[in-house]
């Protein structure tokens, strides 16, 4: 089912002027067209571009897609220019900075070890474009109480310059949620045999609004059906710092190397 619905060959004059308002939206956005289009959830930049060269108009799941990312756009103005651009509103599903469901606060501390593997899946989309043609492991821990790092390490088949030479493990990348599912962290470290340990921070305006879309969706799926556990993901029913757990493996067979 496509989202946008077949125009007539030439724009009527208040489709130019929406194609003009969203073109602009991009622009000011700091976005590329294809990395608006990964924002919104959509695999190609195909949907933006017929939308953009007239082909395709605005629709009404284009307009859900939109309204359900960390964007914060107003509709209205890019279907009529009425109001502002941006807007500071957010889902009914936060209340202030917090989630709340029910009277109580999500924590990202307080998914399942299903719920936090699926979110960890779906960061690691965003960072390795393929996670599954790489040899990953994902492991999450305490991050400022109730918040959660991850952390996805790469592994070699074999001997890379690139990786070390013991271990094979190759680049780090650590993405922190805070209590609030903001994402304050993004960065990758790496050592080999001939480099000290490095790092270097990963996180900009797309990088975080990319982060933002991928969170809110999710906690859109889960919302609704959310169960409180008794534990937290670490097995633990007081606000502690301690706790670390695997979520995914998928290792190099190395057992007839040397």
């Amino acid at each position: 089912m496509k989202d946008s619905n077949k125009s007539n060959p030439k724009s009527s004059e208040p489709d130019k002027e929406i194609i003009k308002r969203l073109a602009e939206l991009i622009e000011t956005l700091g976005l590329t067209k294809a990395e608006f289009s990964r924002v919104l959830g959509y695999k190609s930049a195909h949907p933006i571009y017929m939308i953009l060269n007239g082909s395709n108009r605005i629709s009404t799941p284009f307009l859900k897609r939109l309204e359900l990312t960390t964007l914060r756009v107003n509709t209205e103005w890019l279907l009529t220019g009425k109001g502002e651009m941006r807007t500071n509103e957010y889902l009914n599903l936060e209340y202030g900075q917090e989630v709340f469901h029910k009277g109580r606060v999500i924590y990202p501390r307080r998914l399942s070890k299903h719920q936090a593997l699926i979110l960890a899946l779906k960061l690691a989309d965003l960072i390795y474009n393929s996670p599954e043609e790489h040899y990953l492991t994902i492991e999450v821990q305490s991050f400022i109480n109730f918040g959660l790092s991850f952390i996805f390490t790469e592994y070699s088949e074999e001997k890379d310059p690139k990786f070390d030479e013991v271990t094979y493990i190759g680049k780090k990348h650590y993405v922190g949620l805070n209590p609030e599912w903001n994402v304050i962290g993004y960065y990758d470290s790496w050592r080999n045999s001939k480099e000290t340990a490095r790092c270097e921070n990963l996180l900009s305006q797309k990088s975080k609004s990319q982060f933002d879309s991928v969170i809110r969706n999710f906690l859109l799926s889960i919302y609704e059906n959310f169960e409180f556990p008794e534990k937290d993901l670490f097995g633990s029913n007081e606000t502690s710092r301690e706790g670390y757990v695997t979520l995914y493996e998928n290792l190099p067979n190395r057992s007839e190397q040397n």
